[in-house]
């Protein structure tokens, strides 16, 4: 949890520069609060979220109740808190209003809100305005998925080679999946062999998926527990939304098991390590 900005007391002068965070916990308790970077410009009557890695604070008031439309922005690194970056834009400076987030594809909504005209009357605005953040690339997850099933090549017996057995607990390098196939050909080949398939939803500007396929899909563990499936992958920003809606996933990574005909038998999104999807997936 996150808490920065704000007034100290009634007056517009009083406004808090500190940023505090403190763990959540799984029973719901906070842990102890502890100061992160400051604000070098706070604000107070802004709107703000927590969104793919940041925490963002859209308009408000500085100090004397000065409306603004600046977008002020920290990168989270191992859940502490950056260096805080303003944005200039062309938005209205306003107070009051609403945030939508599109974290799939990156993109914040700001909504309504009271504004100031030449009279320094405040009224309120219709327009809906938006931004986007985009993740810089080592925190991107980008996937080729395969077009087209692997056909398994026969391999002679005199160019075996006796290799040492790889423990199971040991992370593969390239990948115990590989990229996956798409969709599409994943279903073909569901009913090719009488599987079911197993796809992973992700999208490149949420970092969480990376860490997850990093961490989990690039197991031999997880491998074991895909195995009895056929595995796909699926980019949310450039294939059909309309699926995650068909099947209710709203939040990336994702997991689901179909069958071959595309029926949804059984999904979760709340996925940070191999034991999340052991829940899913195990017996």
């Amino acid at each position: 949890m996150y808490v920065w900005g704000g007034l100290t007391d009634k007056s517009p002068e009083s406004i808090n520069p500190k940023t505090y965070s403190a763990t959540v916990f799984d029973d719901g308790t906070l842990g102890i609060w502890r100061e992160e970077t400051p604000m070098p410009y706070p604000t107070y009557s802004s709107t703000f979220c927590g969104f793919n890695d940041y925490i963002v604070a859209v308009g408000g008031r500085y100090k004397g109740a000065i409306y603004t439309n600046a977008i002020w922005f920290a990168r989270l690194d191992d859940k502490r808190v950056g260096q805080w970056q303003v944005l200039t834009t062309d938005l209205e400076a306003r107070v009051y209003h609403g945030l939508g987030l599109d974290k799939a594809h990156g993109v914040v909504y700001v909504t309504g809100g009271r504004v100031r005209d030449k009279q320094n009357i405040g009224w309120i605005i219709p327009t809906v305005q938006a931004f986007q953040i985009t993740q810089p690339k080592p925190k991107r997850l980008e996937l080729t998925p395969l077009t087209q099933a692997a056909t398994p090549r026969p391999v002679s017996p005199e160019r075996t080679e006796t290799r040492a057995a790889t423990p199971s607990s040991s992370p593969q390098t390239a990948g115990a999946l590989g990229d996956g196939l798409r969709l599409d050909v994943a279903r073909q080949t569901a009913k090719a062999s009488g599987k079911q398939v197993l796809v992973f939803f992700y999208s490149p500007e949420v970092p969480g998926c990376k860490r997850f396929w990093e961490s989990v899909v690039r197991t031999n563990e997880f491998a074991t527990l895909a195995s009895p499936y056929v595995f796909a992958t699926y980019d949310v920003t450039k294939e059909d939304p309309q699926l995650c809606a068909r099947y209710g996933i709203f939040k990336f990574p994702a997991l689901a098991v179909t069958t071959p005909d595309g029926e949804l038998i059984k999904m979760s999104f709340s996925l940070r390590t191999l034991e999340d999807a052991k829940k899913l997936l195990g017996p």
